[in-house]
């Protein structure tokens, strides 16, 4: 292969005419051959790419030949319709978040969720799905808002597809459309002698239409209840509903006549007075949630409750405003958030077992003391402790760990929870107040636990840490909990609504 001579091409020396010509004819000729080469390059990278084009074809073809066999012989393929459709049931969002989701615009009145898009799965899926009643028994009927303030109707063709697919099974049906159109409220009261829960508003045409059979309604939740719903002197029928036992008005009276003495859960908001009106009806009754209300509470002839065993109140109604006519002789739940204080007198008047006991610490130390000293029986305390009640707490948890004789509170006291708002206050005294009751031979205390919205790092310091883990070697049970809203807090220690 021709090339220039060495002297040229390591140096810089100018070449000869002789030595130029030649060099031209060098760089002609590679020229050349590189033309050669470079078609040759894209002749072999044409083939190429050809070639594995061609490849990665047959490689997807084997790769969709493979998923698809894979499916076949899959487990998921091989399992029982009866397992899939409980896994299916497990997939169905609470009535709860599909009013939520029936609130937004992208939902498309919720058929993105389960159970409509599991009819989009497969074949063998919808088949189930559809022979499933138990998977269309909630319904929600609702309407969109649109932004120039008009809204779109819950379609009756959605209605009547999941009527028709929930066949014979009991409905869950939330009515947030106040006034439905007349095929909608035909339809739902066509199917009324299946409903088993009904959630729905007082305003509009929809409540007042309740007149038939109700033979499995079993729950009742009434929203946006109004003082003033039922013009005086118009007669209202009784609620045919024998099975129904739970029931929750937001405001009291209630538009409807109900069989009372069938009822075992009551909750609702209203004046002492409005409640007694109906509590003492309420011979069954076993669970009641009360918010109280100002307003009128003449005294009134002692009423008892017999059965009722769990009670939560809810009120800020000012010191001696609480009359002392309710009588709950089976009670042995009781959780209180209000002025404590001024509730305390009702409280102590009641001759019953109380076993748990789930307050707000907003009273002084003394009241406190005299309601625990009036219910020895106590095996449970929740307690709220709020940053503007901080001193009541210091001062009762030095009286509840003197265990000296004839001193000792709550001697059968078994399970304490706290939970503090903002920091870790009185964590130091709550401490002592444990080592206190567990140095007592005859103390009961099983189970301690604190709860805060400063969190599970935040609440306690790394020496009352070392103190709770010596605890824990000794046999008490201690949970630290995450942080949690206060509703959290009393769902997950056995107050749930």
């Amino acid at each position: 292969m021709l090339s220039a001579p060495d002297h040229l091409l390591q140096t810089n020396k100018p070449p000869l005419d002789v030595e130029i010509h030649s060099s031209r004819e060098i760089i002609a000729s590679e020229e050349h051959r590189l033309r050669i080469l470079d078609e040759n390059i894209a002749r072999l990278m044409s083939a190429y790419h050809s070639t594995l084009k061609a490849l990665s074809v047959e490689r997807d073809k084997s790769e969709e030949k493979i998923r698809r066999h894979a499916s076949v012989v899959s487990a998921l393929r091989r399992m029982p319709s009866e397992i899939l459709l409980e896994i299916f049931s497990f997939t169905i969002p609470p009535s709860e978040e599909t009013e939520m989701l029936l609130t937004q615009r992208s939902s498309k009145f919720g058929i993105g969720v389960s159970p409509w898009i599991l009819t989009h799965i497969s074949t063998r899926w919808r088949d189930i799905c559809l022979a499933a009643p138990s998977l269309w028994r909630t319904i929600v009927v609702s309407h969109l808002a649109n932004s120039d303030g008009s809204s779109v109707p819950y379609p009756l063709e959605l209605l009547n597809a999941q009527l028709n697919r929930s066949a014979n099974a009991t409905l869950n049906l939330v009515v947030q459309t106040p006034n439905p159109s007349r095929d909608i409220h035909a339809a739902l009261l066509d199917s009324s002698s299946r409903w088993e829960t009904l959630k729905c508003t007082t305003s509009g045409t929809f409540l007042s239409s309740l007149s038939s059979q109700l033979p499995l309604l079993r729950s009742i939740f009434i929203d946006n209840m109004s003082l003033d719903l039922v013009p005086p002197g118009e007669p209202i029928d009784t609620l045919d509903a024998p099975a129904l036992r739970h029931l929750t008005l937001r405001r009291y009276p209630s538009p409807l006549v109900l069989q009372w003495d069938k009822i075992t859960r009551y909750q609702a908001t209203g004046t002492w007075d409005s409640h007694l009106k109906v509590l003492p009806l309420m011979v069954n009754l076993r669970h009641a949630y009360l918010w109280l209300d100002r307003g009128s509470n003449a005294e009134q002839t002692p009423s008892v409750v017999p059965r009722l065993r769990k009670l939560c109140l809810r009120s800020w109604i000012p010191p001696g405003r609480i009359p002392a006519t309710l009588l709950l002789p089976a009670l042995t739940n009781l959780s209180f958030h209000g002025d404590l204080e001024g509730t305390s007198p009702w409280i102590q008047r009641q001759d019953c077992a109380l076993q748990k006991l789930a307050f707000s610490a907003s009273a002084r130390a003394a009241v406190m003391v005299e309601l625990f000293q009036q219910f020895p029986t106590v095996t449970d305390i929740l307690i709220y402790v709020d940053t503007g009640f901080m001193q009541y707490i210091r001062e009762l948890l030095p009286r509840l760990s003197d265990t000296t004789p004839g001193a000792l509170l709550l001697p059968n006291l078994k399970r304490v929870a706290m939970f503090f708002v903002g920091g870790r206050y009185a964590i130091p005294e709550f401490i002592s107040f444990i080592q206190s009751r567990r140095a007592d031979a005859s103390s009961t205390l099983e189970t301690v636990s604190f709860s805060g919205q400063t969190g599970r790092r935040g609440l306690i310091e790394a020496a009352d840490l070392l103190t709770v883990k010596e605890l824990e070697e000794q046999g008490l049970k201690v949970a630290i909990e995450h942080p949690m809203k206060r509703s959290e807090w009393e769902n997950y220690h056995g107050w749930q609504w």
